[in-house]
């Protein structure tokens, strides 16, 4: 039984298995990254925010507080 035809594997062969995530897998997998991603984001700004209070800063804090609210009515 030849496995490789010039020089690349023979796709067709019982042996050769595929390698597609099924459909649920990656919808989850996504869903799993864009949660982790949120939740960061929400994160970061909230330190931002009380970085900006600790230090008396109002033009940081106006930014902040502007970018935290667009991120929370999305």
């Amino acid at each position: 039984m030849e496995r490789y035809k010039n020089c690349q594997p023979n796709y067709k062969n019982s042996q050769v298995k595929s390698s597609e995530t099924p459909y649920h897998m990656q919808l989850t997998a996504r869903l799993a990254l864009d949660k982790v991603c949120y939740e960061w984001n929400e994160t970061y700004l909230l330190e931002q925010i009380n970085h900006a209070l600790d230090t008396s800063n109002k033009e940081l804090f106006n930014e902040y507080s502007l970018k935290y609210k667009k991120f929370k009515n999305k």
